[in-house]
């Protein structure tokens, strides 16, 4: 038994330091890859290998006695050379009792980097366990914990320093405890923070529901991912006590008269400055380039540490153009009637520390006007990273774009007008995206931002992209221009005051004989201060025609009362119960659908060309999922807009979409109509997928099936795939060339394409 327990734990041990070696080699990958820190890290390297070695490269040396109880440093004086400018044998010179200031910066450093060190390390440490144990336990132990911290935040550090290196007397070791008192505060309000924002994490709930106690939630789950803000702070905080510890051996308060120590020195040289200006500077170049380096080590830092920034960090050159590529797409695209998007020939990568991984390949598609386009295929196929780059959101790094071009119309009237997107600037994309293209994300709760309500985050796509809108509405209001009406669309009757028709929800212009432009001066009828409300949204139009973009908060009180009512109709036309209740909510507050219906509305704000809906349905019930579908659907009906919908749910595609693209690996193997693909599948993978699709009903009476289909193997390593065709290894009908040539789409059908050397036509289900 002993010896089977011993194996065990021996085993662990070394699984375990295998994956801390790891890590350590991803950690230093990643801090070599960052320039700002690697410079930072080189000084201090050379800094402390300098006082380290300071007996080898110093001239001189000084001798240790022990005076008092501490031993201090006695360097030699020599009266002939005293004040002597740099030189060969004295690369610093010499100060006012003749002793080589080289060697006093050289060993200097030793205390100026010891000391602060253990401030840090000590503070840090009391305020790990202080704020971890504050976080953790919020009640009576947190709040004890916290308000005893506050007494020492509550006081100024410096003074609390200056009085505990006052009280206890000049030295190092009284200003490392003094500082090491008022520090650790600071700590344990920052583990505190983090610890109670942890702790909520599901992740950390899924740790106590598996059984583990609170000791081993904390450890296992907690502290690991609330280290790294400790370690940052440290490391940005050297430098900080660099600066405090020399600022209080300036005053007299620290190291002792004759002690090699940098803020020292420069006191010691007050009276020489204008006489030897050596004397003060090469101590402050010491102290100014060690606390600079400590600075640009802990930015590093910052990149480096959180594991999910760390894995993406690039090593990438920066993104390649491709000109006569995208002017060849865009002189293509004028010929094809209808177009509304065009990707052509798109490859995307991923650089980490652990290969590029190739995200796309190749990826070519269209999206007609009021079509909807669907994208399947597993997950980690590249559906979203297409998505991310249509908008001009991908991640770079780590992301980058090798080829491709994204062609788009962007106005509705004009038949040949393509621009392609990834030759835009961003203040290009910002008017198009929200505007002329919106998308829906998956997670819908990290879409809406936690601290605003629901009206603030809706009223921000008016004001950016119909900001026109507003101020025609308010010019309007303050002329008195709305009267009793009927709307143009659907005949219902508006009355006085009101602009929205509550039966299409569309907004209704005054009367002809009443309507004004916003270029007209205001009326002589009107009050002073109408006009005068009238002239300052006249100044803000002319300012919004020269931009592009309006403001991304109400200008004023009027406005955000016009922004309101039309969150309100917004909320309405996507169904949402009492709107105007809804609209003074925040996002935490609402479940699940009505936040889906939420994005929905504010993409929809602005009738977008085309609508990208990324797995719009997950993590909800079946009836919500046929709720938003049909939502959207009818938006595509009413509006005439198109969507492309990205999911890996066979049924919603089916539901929803015209055409289909299938997508394996970052590659599209086939595409074609809804029918096509779904009953005549010609691709071995879109065939595995259909049959592994459970169907209840089929041809008029119930399905009678076994055990789902499950398509053989693993999608293959995208960091280093294997030639020719990627599904080669699951495929039944591989041959020799599938595993030496990429196969190309080739047509099977009209307007039906597969990337197979084999392919062929399966029935469907």
């Amino acid at each position: 038994m002993f010896e089977l327990g011993f194996a065990s734990h021996y085993h662990y041990a070394l699984a375990r330091f295998r994956v801390w070696t790891r890590e350590a080699q991803l950690t230093f990958k990643a801090l070599v890859s960052n320039r700002i820190s690697v410079a930072g890290l080189i000084v201090i390297v050379v800094v402390a290998l300098s006082a380290l070695l300071a007996f080898v490269l110093a001239s001189e040396h000084p001798d240790y006695a022990l005076v008092g109880g501490t031993l201090q440093e006695r360097w030699a004086i020599d009266l002939g050379s005293t004040l002597q400018s740099p030189t060969f044998g004295h690369p610093f010179g010499t100060d006012q009792l003749g002793r080589d200031i080289f060697s006093r910066v050289l060993y200097g450093g030793r205390l100026d980097l010891v000391l602060p060190l253990e401030v840090i390390l000590f503070s840090a440490l009391i305020g790990v366990v202080v704020g971890g144990i504050g976080g953790y336990f919020e009640r009576f132990i947190g709040e004890a914990l916290m308000r005893f911290t506050d007494v020492f935040l509550a006081v100024p550090s410096i003074i609390l320093a200056l009085s505990l290196v006052a009280a206890l007397g000049a030295s190092l070791n009284h200003v490392v405890l003094a500082m090491i008192a008022t520090w650790w505060a600071w700590y344990a309000r920052l583990l505190y923070g983090e610890t109670r924002r942890m702790k909520h994490r599901d992740f950390v709930d899924v740790g106590r529901s598996s059984g583990l106690s609170g000791t081993a939630v904390f450890f296992k789950h907690v502290l690991p991912n609330v280290f790294a803000p400790v370690v940052i702070q440290a490391t940005s905080d050297m430098g900080t006590a660099i600066l405090a510890i020399a600022g209080l051996s300036f005053l007299g308060l620290g190291a002792s008269p004759g002690t090699a120590e940098w803020g020292l020195m420069i006191s010691e040289s007050q009276n020489y400055i204008f006489g030897a200006w050596w004397y003060p500077v090469f101590p402050g170049i010491a102290i100014i380039v060690t606390v600079m380096a400590f600075n640009l080590l802990g930015d590093g830092l910052r990149d480096v540490l959180d594991p999910t920034a760390r894995r993406w960090q690039s090593r990438a050159v920066p993104e390649k153009t491709h000109v006569a590529e995208a002017k060849k797409a865009l002189q293509g695209a004028s010929r094809m009637v209808g177009l509304l998007l065009g990707v052509r020939n798109l490859s995307i990568n991923y650089h980490t520390f652990e290969g590029t991984v190739q995200a796309a390949r190749g990826v070519s598609f269209n999206i007609h006007q009021k079509e909807a386009y669907g994208i399947i295929g597993e997950s980690g196929c590249g559906k979203s990273t297409v998505a991310w780059e249509i908008v001009g959101l991908l991640p770079r790094p780590p992301g980058e774009t090798i080829s491709g071009s994204i062609i788009l119309r962007p106005h509705r009237a004009s038949a040949s007008d393509f621009v392609d997107l990834r030759e835009l600037s961003v203040q290009e994309m910002n008017r198009i995206r929200g505007n002329r293209i919106a998308i829906i994300f998956q997670d819908v709760l990290d879409s809406l931002h936690p601290s605003y309500r629901i009206s603030f985050q809706m009223s921000q796509t008016y004001l950016l992209h119909q900001f026109d809108m507003l101020l025609q509405i308010a010019t309007n209001e303050i002329r008195g221009a709305y009267q009793e009406r009927n709307c143009p669309v659907c005949g219902s009757k508006l009355e006085s005051g009101s602009w929205i028709c509550h039966g299409c929800f569309t907004v209704v212009d005054p009367s002809p004989d009443k309507r004004r432009t916003m270029d007209e001066a205001p009326e002589e009828f009107l009050s002073y201060s109408q006009r005068r409300e009238i002239s300052k949204y006249r100044e803000l139009n002319k300012r919004y025609r020269d931009t592009g973009l309006g403001p991304d908060r109400p200008p004023s009180r009027r406005l955000d009362s016009i922004c309101r009512k039309l969150v309100a109709r917004d909320l309405r036309r996507v169904m949402v119960p009492a709107p105007e209740r809804t609209i003074d909510l925040y996002p935490f507050e609402l479940s699940g659908g009505m936040r889906q219906r939420v994005v929905i509305a504010m993409m929809m704000a602005c009738n977008p060309q085309l609508l990208i809906a990324d797995e719009p349905t997950t993590a909800l019930d079946v009836v919500s999922e046929r709720n938003i579908l049909d939502l959207l659907k009818e938006f595509k009906e009413s509006l005439g807009i198109s969507i492309l919908l990205i999911s890996h749910d066979l049924n919603v595609i089916r539901r929803f979409c015209d055409r289909v693209g299938v997508m394996y690996a970052g590659r599209i193997v086939e595409e074609g109509s809804l029918d096509q693909v779904f009953r005549h599948p010609a691709h071995p993978y879109t065939e595995g997928l259909m049959q592994s699709r459970p169907l209840i009903y089929e041809n008029g009476q119930f399905a009678t099936r076994g055990n789902l289909y499950v398509i053989p193997g693993v999608v293959p390593d995208l960091k280093n795939p294997p030639p020719g065709c990627l599904f080669a290894d699951r495929c039944a009908r591989t041959s020799p060339i599938c595993r030496q040539m990429v196969p190309e789409p080739v047509a099977v059908g009209q307007n039906h394409f597969v990337a197979c050397h084999n392919s062929g036509g399966g029935p469907g289900s």
